[in-house]
């Protein structure tokens, strides 16, 4: 199998692409670096591949449609490409009119011109930065925004704080807790107890919102860290609070008789 094809498989490998640094990792147990390397730059190339940053992490995935396949126009194919390399970043208007504009696009007008024709045969879509309610960035169609720009599970579809879904994790986090008396609570025991719930639970989230609110609950006061209140000191750590946010067991603090999320 040549670099290409072997790269090639193992960003296939995962839907939402791979890490390049990961990527390299699997693919140098059979290929050498000057192979890697090559391989790499001749996939970019092509534009059968992407690179893009994800929280300034390079990530690599596959291009997520053949340019051939969309019939543009040489300048909606510019625009195009431009927006397809971001990827799960997005982009502005402004900051592809300063990316495009000159010996492509002597005349600003035409960049949003293209701009508008990709948004209405869809292949192109908006959204609204969470961290700027008045930006609107451009995706490729089928490209998922990061969850930094979307706030993920944590908002609305109006992009609005979702504190009652937030406040539904709460109160499940302490009615596991209630009725699991004997039991530490961990955001995987607070998931697969959800999960067999089926239909009597009303939200579904995943591992790390639960981790995160459990979080919540400790800076509260209303849960502890398992181990916590044997600490000799402030400056020594309990040894359930150098493990990952998932991995923590708490357990309800001796100073909280009735939690009002019961009621």
């Amino acid at each position: 199998m040549d670099a290409e094809s072997v790269i090639l498989s193992l960003i296939n490998s995962r839907n939402n692409g791979i890490p390049e640094t990961e990527a390299q990792k699997l693919a140098c147990e059979t290929l050498s670096r000057s192979e890697w390397h090559d391989g790499l730059q001749n996939l970019l190339s092509s534009h059968a591949i992407i690179r893009e940053s994800t929280d300034f992490t390079p990530f690599l995935r596959v291009a997520t449609t053949s340019y051939a396949d969309l019939r543009l126009s040489g300048q909606q194919l510019m625009v195009y490409r431009v927006i397809d390399m971001v990827g799960q970043r997005g982009i502005t208007e402004d900051e592809l009119v300063k990316k495009l504009h000159g010996k492509n696009f002597p005349i600003k007008k035409d960049i949003k011109k293209s701009l508008k024709s990709l948004l209405e045969a869809q292949h192109v879509r908006t959204i609204q930065s969470i961290r700027n309610r008045k930006e609107v960035l451009y995706f490729a169609a089928g490209v998922e925004p990061t969850a930094s720009l979307t706030g993920g599970r944590w908002y609305t579809k109006d992009k609005d704080f979702d504190s009652s879904y937030v406040d539904q994790i709460r109160k499940s986090c302490l009615r596991f807790s209630r009725d699991h008396p004997n039991d530490h609570v961990t955001s995987q025991k607070v998931y697969q107890w959800l999960t067999t719930k089926g239909k009597e639970s009303t939200i579904a989230p995943d591992v790390e919102d639960i981790a995160q609110v459990l979080f919540t609950l400790e800076l509260d006061g209303v849960l502890r860290i398992v181990g916590d209140h044997i600490r000799s000191s402030s400056l020594t750590k309990s040894k359930d609070r150098s493990r990952s946010p998932i991995e923590r067991e708490y357990t309800l603090a001796k100073q909280v008789a009735s939690p009002p999320f019961f009621q």
